[in-house]
């Protein structure tokens, strides 16, 4: 009797702690759920204020990037038919260029030329650099700024241009073919103006431009030398 009194004591003893265990663990289980129910329901109105696109500027979204062309502020900003026409024509160069149509024989193709234009004081200055445009038919001559870099447009621009014969000087009617619509500072091309007798192709001479952007404190010159050749494919006049 006395050996089988402590292993049934010991025994209840240990059924003893196992029900205080049980009874012990709901009322914790219960306190933690009812602490979790709280975590959640004070961060989802966090989670749904932060989701990304309620807010505009509000750092969730990426910055729109700016276009060719035009410079962007914040927000998103779609690209515009001027913002195609002059990435499609310049192919957004680093630096100045002159852009021009040239027809060679049975042959029109599409020519850029590297040029630095630099300060002037009028159209006859001898300071002003100029490059050739050469073809059996100039459709169009014009221009490329750079896209990028410290020469880059950060505003808008205006654009003129003279005929230079000799001495002669006579204010052009510049007229624009590309873009088609709209007006970029980065770039541009002007078909031959009719007061010259064409409105096909530039005839042989020189035409300065001067290219001004607003708010920059100056401007910039440049000349295109058009010379036509003949059949043979050779200069109709010399540069």
């Amino acid at each position: 009797m006395t050996e089988n009194i402590e292993p049934t004591r010991a025994a209840e003893a240990r059924r003893f702690e196992a029900r205080l265990a049980a009874d012990d663990r709901s009322p914790l289980m219960v306190a933690v759920l009812v602490a979790a129910f709280v975590a959640l329901a004070i961060l989802k109105p966090c989670a749904a204020a932060g989701a990304p696109g309620t807010r505009p500027g509000d750092g969730t979204n990426p910055p729109a990037q700016g276009a060719p062309g035009e410079p962007r502020a914040s927000g998103f900003a779609a690209r515009t038919p001027t913002d195609d026409a002059i990435s499609e024509m310049c192919l957004e160069p680093g630096s100045w260029r002159t852009a021009t149509i040239e027809t060679w024989r049975d042959q029109t193709v599409r020519v850029w030329r590297a040029i630095d234009p630099g300060p002037a004081s009028r159209p006859l200055d001898p300071s002003i650099p100029i490059v050739p445009a050469v073809g059996s038919s100039i459709p169009a001559i014009g221009y490329c700024a750079p896209t990028s870099g410290p020469e880059r447009p950060l505003g808008p621009a205006t654009i003129r241009g003279w005929w230079v014969d000799g001495d002669a000087v006579e204010r052009l009617e510049l007229r624009q073919i590309t873009p088609v619509s709209g007006v970029s500072p980065y770039g541009a091309l002007f078909g031959p103006p009719a007061e010259l007798g064409s409105t096909t192709s530039w005839p042989n001479g020189l035409v300065v431009f001067r290219y001004e952007e607003r708010g920059a404190g100056g401007s910039r010159w440049f000349g295109i030398e058009v010379s036509g050749t003949t059949e043979n494919g050779r200069p109709s006049t010399t540069p």
